[in-house]
């Protein structure tokens, strides 16, 4: 996941998997399918004295990298930073949300630091 403050809304700053799973969308699902479906393909292709333990070992190996894959995907979206106009609008927004800022100008910046001050964890010392 990215450092800096996320470009979208956050949903919810810490999702668990379950809230992952419960919000994925159907083209997460296909995505999932696919790479099992071209994994399992490419066991059998390959694997020519054992084609069928090949590609289930393969498909098996393709499904974990989807399931990861696609809750890494669906995590960035609760949190802001791939886009999430779907969960928006399903789960509502964090009432945390880092504020955004304009560069007065372009051409001189100045610098801020990667993550805003209401972002970062507070430390209980």
């Amino acid at each position: 996941m990215p450092v800096g403050d996320p470009k979208f809304a956050i949903v919810n700053p810490d999702p668990t998997v379950d809230n992952c799973m419960k919000s994925m969308r159907f083209g997460d699902w296909m995505s999932l399918g696919g790479i099992t479906t071209g994994s399992w393909v490419y066991g059998y292709l390959v694997g020519k004295p054992f084609r069928t333990a090949s590609a289930s070992c393969a498909a098996t190996i393709g499904f974990t990298f989807g399931s990861i894959f696609l809750l890494q995907n669906t995590r960035g979206r609760f949190m802001g930073h791939k886009e999430n106009s779907r969960e928006v609008r399903i789960y509502g927004l964090d009432p945390n949300q880092p504020p955004k800022y304009e560069a007065p100008d372009r051409r001189n910046p100045t610098y801020r630091g990667l993550v805003s001050d209401n972002m970062k964890t507070k430390m209980d010392w």
